[in-house]
């Protein structure tokens, strides 16, 4: 998809105006708030994820249309995983942590088999994924640029020749083993039970430990965290108002109590002791947050390495490197990028 000069100066002089996304936020929760006079579904709720997209991704088309395109690899690579990742805790663990209404006017579509699971928890993984990497995404490349790492240079130029992504971390080996170890207290303290497993619980400390241990190493010092912690404000007030006021007071989806989770509740967020509201729901979007903004860097690592992937992963001898980065079409993206470091440095520089 090629950008047309018109379209680039009209998005350079929108996204030079930050408080467009503001209203974008606004709008988002005007429609799951109800402020239309609308009733809100477990379906039109999903706008909480679509504005954003709706705001961000021709952006992120716009600033990545030059070029190799290896940041829009990452970015659909990043958004399998996490989709792929929600897909499995519903159709493998959804029996044991969650429950749905039986109402079949609260969904648009049930799947015929098993936990009769709506279609909308899938669109939802797949466009809170979406949502999820497009705001890191220019949280790190527009309002917080200044302090971006990768800059699209390749893996040597950042790290050396000797670079892996897949760098063990003893740290996050001890702290998966002390997660694994507080699960199996905490499950005694609140259920007096060892078996079966709260699977709510260890699913996040796999999800989650997992790619840490072996990425965050190598990863630490080029994910731009400023922009990570913006993202995870912008993840945590949407997940409180979608989740609490509306998905666990309507019974779109809630909680089962013991084995699918440890059994501490956030009481404020509970509804009634029928439909409590367990520490793993807070703790997910946290997880996924660090997930997501863990995967893209992590592809992004991949997609701008001189070598195989093989060699990216766990390091060998320089092969053959690919065409520089250098050409016409970088020369475009180059420019198109200081283009947009003026515009956010003056915003009444934008061109008209």
């Amino acid at each position: 998809m090629r950008f047309s000069r018109k379209w680039s100066e009209r998005l350079l002089q929108v996204a030079a105006k930050p408080v467009d996304w503001l209203l974008a936020l606004i709008l988002s929760w005007a429609v799951p708030l109800e402020l239309f006079g609308n009733r809100a579904t477990y379906f039109t709720s999903l706008t909480f994820w679509v504005i954003p997209i709706a705001l961000l991704f021709p952006r992120f088309l716009w600033l990545t249309d030059a070029g190799a395109k290896r940041r829009r690899r990452a970015f659909w690579w990043t958004t399998v995983y996490v989709f792929l990742a929600g897909t499995f805790l519903d159709l493998v663990l959804g029996s044991f942590v969650l429950d749905f209404s039986r109402d079949p006017r609260t969904y648009v579509y049930r799947l015929p088999f098993g936990q009769n699971i709506p279609v909308e928890e899938f669109l939802f993984y797949l466009l809170g994924g979406m949502a999820i990497v497009l705001v890191y995404f220019w949280a790190d490349e527009f309002w917080m640029r200044a302090y971006h790492v990768r800059n699209r240079r390749w893996n040597d130029e950042l790290f050396g020749n000797d670079f892996r992504l897949v760098d063990v971390s003893p740290a996050f080996i001890w702290s998966g083993i002390a997660l694994i170890a507080a699960g199996f207290i905490l499950q005694w303290w609140f259920t007096e039970k060892l078996w079966p497993l709260t699977w709510y619980y260890n699913f996040l400390v796999v999800v989650a430990v997992l790619p840490a241990l072996f990425l965050y190493r190598s990863l630490n010092s080029v994910i731009n965290w400023r922009a990570f912690s913006f993202t995870c404000l912008y993840v945590l007030v949407t997940s409180c108002i979608w989740e609490v006021t509306l998905g666990l007071s309507r019974s779109w989806w809630f909680y089962r109590k013991p084995n699918g989770v440890l059994g501490f509740y956030v009481s404020a967020f509970s509804i009634s002791s029928e439909r409590p509201y367990p520490i793993e729901a807070l703790i997910v979007w946290l997880v996924v947050t660090f997930d997501a903004v863990l995967g893209f860097e992590a592809l992004k690592g991949i997609t701008h390495d001189r070598r195989s992937v093989r060699a990216a992963l766990f390091g060998s001898a320089h092969g053959t490197a690919p065409p520089s980065l250098s050409g016409p079409r970088q020369d475009e993206e180059t420019a198109r990028i200081t283009e947009h470091d003026a515009a956010a440095a003056n915003p009444k520089a934008a061109p008209p």
